[in-house]
């Protein structure tokens, strides 16, 4: 059984740690990461022009968007 046991674990990790395999692993795990720090971004893009555009109201004199 130990033989078995060395057999399936070498051969396992043989085969993950060659490049393409290991490239997928690592694509599938950074993916979900990526998208939420895009998505992060996005938001503090949004922020930054909301908060640009509040400042140039303020220094108008202006308290409202349409006002």
């Amino acid at each position: 059984m130990a033989t078995l046991d060395t057999r399936v674990t070498v051969d396992l990790v043989a085969e993950l740690l060659q490049p393409r395999p290991l490239r997928a692993t690592l694509a599938s795990l950074w993916a979900p990461i990526a998208e939420r720090m895009s998505e992060a971004t996005a938001a503090k893009v949004r922020c930054v022009a909301n908060s640009s555009q509040l400042n140039r109201l303020m220094e108008d004199g202006k308290d409202k968007p349409d006002g």
